[in-house]
């Protein structure tokens, strides 16, 4: 969603009550070998190519 380590870490702390400095949140996502994503795509092309691959060939590539 694109937030940044700041708001990520505010809403740990007011949503589920997890208090965590920045510098700790980016430990623990590196630990857990989580990343913010940097790279975002439109929602309506991601869209239409799952409509696609689940309407053609790719309906039997399994249910993910």
């Amino acid at each position: 969603m694109g937030f940044t380590y700041d708001e990520i870490a505010m809403i740990l702390s007011i949503k589920h009550n997890i208090t965590f400095s920045v510098r700790h949140l980016k430990w623990k996502l590196h630990e857990l070998n989580l990343t913010r994503r940097k790279d975002y795509y439109d929602l309506v092309i991601v869209l239409s190519c799952i409509e696609y691959q689940l309407t053609t060939s790719g309906q039997m590539h399994g249910y993910r």
